[in-house]
Parts: structure tokens; sequence; C-alpha cells
């Protein structure tokens, strides 16, 4: 675990070392550097295999192939021992020393072979061909920028920055941002600065030709088998071992839900010695107290990170080493997290991320597959029948722990009003954004107000199958990898997510949706799973959505606090990027009814915000 960075063209090593300063978190164990006239390549280390000899780049035999590496190969000791009967010789145990020998062994297809996440450089030096690639879910971060003729890569942004790639806000992007709280792969919020896209590799050569392909996408035939539960059971395993490879401690960031109690139980079968974070707010919602209750009966050490309302005073520090803005006050819990990890005295964590994704786990997954089920009459009742439902029934409803009041009410029922208009990607979106473009329209001051969406490809007529591969396309990575890549990597972590490896992903699409979605039930065989190899585990309790109680008094006090230093103030108004009247109607239905929604909005606006304040923009 690293980071990377370097160029293709010519520049200076003092340029290369001062990208190599600005990621020092990321790798505070070393740091190493390939520099020529054509091309530099270089690398922060945080050791997490092989301690002692894991300084990069490596080097093929012969010294044609040099490769930087950020992330962890789970995969390299099988691949070691086919690259030794091929000839290839090693000098360490560390994971990535394999990789430059397997790209001269199998070319860019030796990117199929890999087991793990990942973002690398590999330099060709007799072809003076510098490639790019990134892991097939978007686990590690790759950026990369034109500049005074070269091409610029980074693990992180503020690499670039550091070059001399000037801070330019992207306007383009606002609204998908507005929407969507984030900013859809390849494009950033930062203009001329773009992410290579999940599953791809770029090829830089011939005076900055630039070649990006797609190496991988998730393969969607359906198989029949004898036992797919079992079949599901051995597959996880598989995966959860696999990412336990560590010369460092371990510590697993601990929910009381299904996924990451399965995660725990699996990992005590290995003896594998382990630390459980859980994150709570104080508030009814909370899962600390059931967290605790499975870490006594596993005899495992627990801590408890509790946050407060103070914490929002932070938002500043974390959008800072997040470099992005993610339009979500969770990425508060997502650093203290982190924070109590690297206190612990553990390198690595571990969290259950992706099963949700990818065995329909979510409310708007069940909610646009009744959309369907309806058909046009039912849904036309249903949207009188929510019109006549009291507002206390359909918080009890509601995934979320809030107060959905009006706007809640009526965010629904244009969902279901405006079905039969929707595309088939705003089926599966719109209940999740917080902005329609209708809204859009109204507030931002922008010369495109026009959401860019990403691409949507309809797999054999299936709504929900490609709603799921979608997610793994263009909403893991920029959601939610990023708040947990970044806010742990500042603080000098590693993070695993094991049921983001692939075998497990491509078991779940090869099943029909029916064992995924079984009526009202999301991620159905992982739940016949869990209660046949886990029945320990909490494979009964319906999904809690992990929730940042805005609403509480205390919290609520804080935001009112945060909004005024941010949307009220002069260097907002002077921005003129919103219509300040449609904001301030804004503000005072959250003050007023403390709904879910208008609070949530409202904080998007002012991380954005902060995020500019930040960069001086």
């Amino acid at each position: 675990m690293c980071a990377i960075f370097g160029w293709f063209g010519a520049d200076t090593s003092e340029n290369l070392r001062g990208m190599a300063a600005t990621m020092q978190h990321r790798g505070p164990d070393g740091e190493g550097f390939l520099h020529t006239s054509e091309v530099a390549i270089g690398m922060t280390r945080l050791a997490i295999v092989d301690l002692e000899n894991g300084q990069q780049p490596f080097h093929s035999n012969d010294q044609s192939i040099s490769v930087v590496c950020n992330g962890e190969i789970y995969n390299f000791a099988e691949l070691k021992t086919q690259l030794l009967e091929l000839g290839h010789t090693f000098q360490t145990n560390c994971d990535c020393e394999i990789l430059p020998a397997a790209y001269q062994q199998w070319g860019i297809d030796f990117l199929n072979k890999l087991n793990g996440m990942f973002a690398i450089a590999i330099y060709d030096h007799s072809q003076n061909q510098l490639t790019l690639a990134r892991d097939r879910f978007g686990q590690k971060p790759l950026y990369y920028a034109s500049h005074n003729g070269n091409i610029y890569f980074s693990s992180e942004i503020r690499g670039l920055h550091k070059i001399g790639i000037p801070k330019a806000i992207n306007h383009s992007a606002i609204p998908s941002y507005l929407s969507l709280r984030y900013v859809p792969e390849p494009e950033t919020m930062f203009q001329d600065i773009k992410i290579l896209p999940v599953g791809s590799f770029l090829t830089i050569e011939n005076e900055v030709t630039i070649k990006c392909k797609k190496w991988y996408q998730i393969p969607v035939s359906k198989t029949d088998y004898p036992d797919a539960t079992t079949e599901l059971h051995d597959i996880t395993r598989l995966a959860i071992h696999s990412a336990l490879i560590s010369d460092v401690p371990i510590a697993l960031h601990l929910s009381a839900g299904i996924d990451s109690s399965v995660l725990l139980a699996e990992i005590k079968k290995t003896d594998t010695p382990i630390q459980c974070i859980t994150a709570g707010f104080g508030a009814k919602s909370d899962e600390v107290n059931e967290a605790a209750a499975l870490c006594k009966k596993y005899t495992l050490a627990h801590t408890v990170v509790e946050l407060c309302a103070d914490d929002i005073r932070s938002l500043p520090d974390v959008i800072s080493q997040m470099e992005l803005p993610v339009g979500d006050a969770l990425i508060l819990a997502f650093d203290r997290l982190a924070e109590a990890t690297a206190e612990a005295g553990c390198k690595v964590a571990i969290g259950g991320e992706g099963i949700d994704e990818a065995f329909a786990g979510y409310s708007f997954h069940k909610f646009m597959m009744l959309g369907e089920k309806l058909g046009s009459v039912g849904r036309a009742i249903a949207v009188r029948g929510l019109a006549l439902t009291p507002e206390y029934i359909l918080n009890k409803l509601s995934a979320f722990p809030a107060n959905l009041g009006k706007s809640g009410r009526l965010k629904i029922q244009n969902y279901l009003h405006s079905y039969n208009y929707l595309t088939d990607y705003e089926k599966g979106v719109n209940l999740r954004t917080l902005f329609s473009q209708s809204e859009i329209n109204q507030l931002a001051v922008v010369k495109n107000k026009k959401i860019t969406l990403p691409e949507l490809t309809l797999s054999k007529g299936d709504l929900l199958e490609s709603h799921l591969k979608h997610q793994f396309e263009s909403w893991m990575q920029d959601w939610a990898i990023i708040r947990q890549e970044r806010n742990t990597m500042a603080h000098s972590v590693e993070y695993r997510m094991p049921f983001l490896d692939h075998r497990l992903i491509e078991f779940a699409f090869s099943l029909e949706n029916k064992q995924k979605l079984n009526g009202r039930a999301g991620k159905h065989i992982w739940r016949k799973m869990a209660a046949k190899y886990y029945p320990e585990t909490q494979h009964k309790r319906t999904k809690q959505p992990f929730f940042f109680p805005t609403e509480e008094p205390a919290y609520f006090k804080e935001i009112t606090t945060l909004l005024n230093s941010t949307i009220g103030s002069e260097k907002f108004h002077q921005r003129r990027m919103f219509d300040m009247e449609q904001l301030k109607q804004l503000r005072e239905t959250a003050e007023r009814t403390r709904e879910f929604l208008p609070i949530k909005q409202l904080l998007s606006i002012a991380i954005l915000e902060l995020w500019m304040q930040e960069h001086d923009l």
C-alpha cells in the first residue's frame, strides 16, 4: 500500500520528490523513484507485507520493465509459483515484486490474473511506453492530467497540484454533484483532472499519445448451481481468507449487521488476531450495543468511537484530506473510525462493503422493482395512498430512522407519478438523489444546468441486474469507496473490502434475480448462507442504515452554525452560483421541519462550499 505518482515526458527530480512529499501520509515507511529524461515513476510506501524488503520500483530480471503499485495483490504467492516455473527469479516476499515479471510474461492480460486492489504504473523501457491500470472495482484511485506537454499521474490530486496543474472548478460537474452527491468518473470537480475509470488501463507513448481501454467487465451469464448456497459460502471464505494476508495488525470496522458479522465470524475461524471498532452517534439508530454483544460472544477486543455534535466542526479538515467533495456528513464517521484504527496500532482495516450492491440489499432496489410490478394503475393508487398516510407511519415504514416529512413523501410520490416517463437510469437512482433536474434548474446559477448522467446499458431487458451492475461501474468507487479509502489513508491505514473479490461479485451476477431480491427481502441467498453457515450472526436483522442523526437538536445546532459560515458567508454570496432566494426557502424549510431531505440538501451545498474555501476557488 502506498502512493504512486510520476509522468510521461521531461521534468525535474525536484518535482518528483515534491509529489512524494504531498503524500507521505499514504506511505510513511519509505520511498523510491525511477527518473529518466523520458519518464518518472515514484512511490511512498506503507509497509504491510514483507516489511523490510518492499521498496519500489520493482524491475524485471533484465531491467526492461519497471513497476510501481499502490494496493495489495492477494494471490501473489500463487502467481509467483507460476512465474518461478517459467524462469523468473525474485528477491523478496513482497506481493508487488511479481508485477514486472507478470507483465513481461503475459502482457497487459496479466491484469486478469490478479486478485486484489491496485493502481499500477508500468514503464516499458524498450518501447518507451507508460501504462497505468486500475483494479476491477476502483478500490484504489489514480488521477491524471496533461500539463506543459507531459502527462502526469498521482494517487491523490494534491500530487498533481504540486507540480503546477492549476486549481479550477469543473462547473459542468456541479449539477451532477448536486444530484448524486459526487461527480461520476472519469470527471472530477477539478477542471482538467480526470480519474482513470475502474477496470481500465491507459497507455501513453509516442509523444504523449493516450489510449484508454477497459480490461474488465462483470460477466453476466447465468449458472444453475446444484447447491448455490454452499457455493456462495465457499467463495465467501476464499474472499475473506485472501484479504487477511498481512505482517501488521488488522482491525475490523464492525457494525451489527449481517455483512460485517459474517466477516467477524469467518475471521474468528482463522485465528487471525483482530481488533473490532464500531462508530456510533449516541442516537437510537446506533448499533454499538449489538456490536459489543457480538464481540463479547467471540471474546474479541472492542473499541467504540462515539461521535458527537462537535465533530461537525471537523468537516473542513476531513474535506481537505478527501480532496474532492462528497456530499455526506458520514465522512466524519469514516475519518473517526480510521483515526481509532491507527490509535489501536493497526495498519490494516477491513470492512463489509459490496454485498448490498451485489445482492440487492438497498431499499431503492426494492422500491424500483415494486414500481415495475405495480404498473400504471397500481402506482396511481399508491400515490393517492401516500397522500393519505400520516407522516409518523411513513417514518416507521422508511429504511431511515429520520423524519421524512412532506418533502420525503413528495419525493416518493413524484417518483411513482413520473415512473412511466423516467429513463431506465432514472428508475434506479431518482430515489437516492438529492436534487431533481427541475430543482437544480431553479437553484443553480451555472451555464450548463443539465445533470451529466453515467451511461446505463440495459442488460437483456433486465432492469434490476442492469442497475446492480451499474453500481460497480459508476457508484461504488465515487461514493462508497472514496469515503473509506481517502480517510483511512489520511491516517496511514490500508482499507480492504473482501466482499469486492471479483470471484464473489461474478458469482452474484451468475444468479437469477430471485436469489437476490425475493419479494420484499433483499440479499435473499446471502441471508440463507449466513443462517446455514454462520447461525450465530445477525442474519435475521433487517438492514439498518449507517445514519448521521442530523435532525437531533445538538447536531442540528452545529449544522446551523456550519450553514452560517458556508452558505451564509459573504464569499458564498459573491460566487453567485446559487439562487439565494431558493436557498433561503430551503433553509427555512429545514429549520421549521427538521426533515431528512432538506437538511441533507443543505449539507451537500455546505460541503461543496467548504471544498471551494479549502482550495481558494
